[in-house]
């Protein structure tokens, strides 16, 4: 998921915070009023055949 300048892993989501483990293990906990009009950008694995 990338939103505003944050890129990660989506660990939680709840009423008031959305917390994302960053691509460096950091944990980033941002404010759902942040997220209502912001462009959520969301990243998939591709898979490829082998």
């Amino acid at each position: 998921m990338n939103l505003k300048d944050y890129k990660g892993v989506v660990k939680e989501i709840n009423a008031t915070n959305i917390v994302l483990i960053g691509n460096d293990r950091e944990t980033v906990t941002i404010p759902t009023k942040l997220v209502w009009n912001a462009p959520i950008v969301r990243f998939e694995e591709k898979k490829t055949k082998e």
